[in-house]
């Protein structure tokens, strides 16, 4: 399907999501994603919400310790998309982007890590050193990913108190993603998912 020189993951699973976005789009949305953003009324929030409620592949969802957490970093970084490629206008043209969290996944807590923001327990970062498999859901990945939201919510705060002007989540984590993948020596952990 793609020209790549590895092994795209989960690909029988990707495959069928990508069949059931279509078919839905088709169902719901006349087979176009523009009528789909358009449904949306210019909020990134409602946009999310949809893409969720329609898509089972955008569910980015799990119980931590008997607490549903909702990271949906797909249906997210789609709105975060339509926001860049448009430059806020257009199909891009949502009041409350500043509701998009970062995209949680596996470069941005290796680059908080290495930036002393985020600390890892010894085992975990034994694990992440070994490249061992952490396991899409467990606790650990849960962790890591939700407590790199929280992080970067908490340095936009201090970078908005610091300077007087607001930043976004989108804008934080495409300068810690651009940062992450510059550095060849970054580790980082390593789940399966199609989440990513």
């Amino acid at each position: 399907m793609l020209n790549w020189s590895r092994p795209l993951p989960l690909e029988d699973e990707r495959v069928r999501l990508l069949h059931e976005v279509g078919l839905e789009l088709e169902r719901s949305f006349e087979g176009k994603a523009s009528k789909l953003v358009e449904s949306c009324d210019n909020s990134a929030a409602k946009l999310v919400a949809l893409m969720t409620r329609h898509f089972p592949g955008f569910r980015d969802h799990t119980v931590y310790k008997g607490h549903q957490i909702f990271l949906y970093k797909r249906a997210q970084i789609f709105a975060a998309d339509l926001w860049g490629a448009f430059k806020g206008e257009g199909y891009g043209d949502f009041e409350d982007i500043s509701s998009i969290t970062i995209f949680a996944d596996y470069i941005v807590p290796a680059v908080l890590q290495q930036l002393g923001v985020l600390r890892y327990r010894s085992s975990l970062d034994n694990t992440i050193k070994k490249n061992t498999e952490i396991v899409s859901g467990s606790e650990e990945e849960v962790e890591l990913r939700a407590c790199s939201v929280y992080a970067v919510e908490k340095m936009k705060e201090w970078i908005s108190k610091k300077t007087g002007k607001q930043v976004l989540s989108v804008e934080l984590d495409l300068w810690l993603w651009a940062f992450g993948i510059q550095c060849p020596s970054l580790q980082h952990h390593r789940t399966l998912s199609v989440y990513y």
